[in-house]
C-alpha cells in the first residue's frame, strides 16, 4: 500500500483555499468534460508523455486530476493513481481506467516516500498560491522515486500563424461563451484566483527544486482561447 497518514502535513494546507475550490469544483464535475478545451485531451497527453518518455513500467500519479482525462491515456497495465482535493471529479473518473483514486489536497500527498516514477499536473499548477505551489513541489519531490520526472503544462509564447489572426476573433468569444453557459446550467462559479505564471516562471521555481528542470516550447500544440500568440508549454523536473 502507498497511503500514509498525513498527519505531518495537513497543517500546509490553506484551509479556506481548499473550501473555496470544492465549492466551485464540485457541482462542475459533472458536466467538466463537456467545456470545448484549447487542446484535444488525447493530442495534450500524447505530448506529455512524449517529452517525459512515460512507458507502461512506470508508476505514475495524476495531481489535481479532474476527471481523469490524462489517465484515459496512459498506457495499458500501467499503475497509475489520480488525486484530486474534489470528491465529485474522482466520481467521474471512468472505471475502464483502471486508475486508483485518492481525495487529497497536492500539499499533502497521502503517499510514502519515493512511490512514483512519473508524476503530472495538468491544467492546474497555476492554481495554486506561491506558498502552495512550493509545498507541492515538496511533496512531489518527497514522494518520487530516484530519477523521477515531475510534469507540468503552462503557457507559452509561440510564433503566431495567419489562421490565428483570423480565427481567434471569431472562436474565442464563442468558447468562451459556451462555457460561461456551461458553467451557469451546473451551478459553479469559479472564484477561486489562479496564477499567471508562463513557462519562464514555473521553470526557475522548478530550479530550486529538482536536480534537472527542462523546458519545451510544443508550437504543434496550441493552446487556442488563451491569446493568438499562447502555446503550449512544458515543464519537467527530473529528481
Amino acid at each position: 500500500m502507498l497511503a500514509r497518514k498525513q498527519d505531518n502535513n495537513v497543517t500546509s494546507i490553506n484551509v479556506d483555499r481548499a473550501k473555496t475550490a470544492i465549492a466551485d469544483f464540485t457541482p462542475r464535475a459533472r458536466c467538466y468534460d463537456r467545456y470545448i478545451r484549447p487542446v484535444s485531451h488525447k493530442k495534450l497527453a500524447q505530448g506529455i508523455f512524449d517529452v517525459a518518455k512515460v512507458s507502461k513500467e512506470d508508476r505514475i500519479l495524476d495531481i489535481a486530476c479532474g476527471t481523469g482525462f490524462v489517465l484515459k491515456y496512459l498506457p495499458p497495465k500501467t499503475y497509475k493513481c489520480g488525486a484530486d482535493l474534489c470528491r465529485a471529479m474522482l466520481r467521474n473518473v471512468p472505471t475502464w481506467t483502471d486508475a486508483h483514486k485518492v481525495q487529497a489536497h497536492a500539499c499533502a500527498l497521502p503517499f510514502h516516500d519515493v512511490s512514483f516514477d512519473v508524476i503530472t499536473c495538468i491544467g492546474a499548477i497555476n492554481i495554486f498560491d506561491d506558498d502552495e505551489l512550493h509545498q507541492v513541489l515538496t511533496e512531489v519531490v518527497r514522494v518520487l522515486k530516484e530519477e523521477g520526472r515531475f510534469i507540468v503544462n503552462v503557457p507559452a509564447f509561440s510564433t503566431p500563424t495567419i489562421c490565428d489572426y483570423l480565427l481567434y476573433p471569431f472562436i474565442y468569444p464563442f468558447v468562451k461563451s459556451y462555457n460561461r453557459f456551461l458553467s451557469t446550467i451546473s451551478g459553479s462559479n469559479v472564484t477561486i484566483k489562479y496564477y499567471k505564471r508562463d513557462i519562464n516562471t514555473v521553470t526557475k521555481i522548478f530550479i530550486g527544486h529538482f536536480d534537472e528542470v527542462k523546458a519545451f516550447t510544443r508550437n504543434d500544440i496550441y493552446r487556442r482561447g488563451m491569446g493568438v500568440k499562447s502555446g503550449f508549454g512544458i515543464v519537467v523536473g527530473n529528481k
